[in-house]
């Protein structure tokens, strides 16, 4: 994309596959808004800005780019996201372990069986395992994370749901890194 004048540039995507789709931008800082059926489900800004968004093909896709000060042009990139996935149900107080390589993911589905405010974890098996963890709800990227938790593993924590509410847990090695790596992951109520 160029810019003039500092102008927002706006990118209508359709789609022809179900999936999850990653959005991204790299090497120039811009604020960089994504449109779902008209509806904002993500804002980011940096350098490096990637969000993924699990896609139907009925939906149509817009993203609203807007270049900072002295950006004259950036690359806007969509890839699908063909990673292989492993599917577990998760439990209270009931971790699961995982090995993952190649750029392969683990997927975690939780009902939750009371309203209150969770948490979502790993804890790593091997040494290095530096993975990453999203919270999906109803389709939507709701919250994510590298590092928080401890040894390098996510830790989405605060997470207020209600009861019978599905929820999916999305982790992966870092970067879709292809090191083969093993984590547990937890979920608690922890209010």
């Amino acid at each position: 994309l160029n810019f003039y004048d500092s102008q927002e540039v706006m990118v209508l995507c359709r789609f022809s596959q179900n999936g999850v789709y990653s959005f991204y931008t790299e090497d120039n800082s811009v604020t960089y808004e994504l449109y779902l059926n008209d509806e904002e489900v993500a804002r980011e800004q940096g350098n490096i800005v990637s969000v993924a968004y699990n896609v139907k093909e009925v939906n149509s896709v817009k993203i609203k780019v807007k270049p900072n000060d002295g950006v004259t042009n950036c690359d806007i990139r969509v890839r699908f996201e063909e990673y292989f996935h492993q599917e577990y149900l998760l439990f209270i107080d009931n971790p699961i372990t995982v090995t993952v390589s190649d750029g392969e993911e683990a997927w975690f589905v939780f009902t939750v069986p009371e309203t209150g405010t969770y948490k979502f974890y790993s804890k790593r098996v091997t040494d290095f395992a530096d993975n990453y963890g999203q919270l999906w709800i109803d389709g939507k990227l709701v919250s994510e994370d590298d590092d928080n938790g401890e040894d390098n593993q996510f830790c989405i924590d605060n997470q207020k749901l209600t009861g019978g509410q599905t929820i999916c847990l999305r982790t992966y090695r870092y970067n879709h890194g292809d090191e083969t790596i093993s984590y547990t992951v937890h979920a608690e109520k922890v209010g």
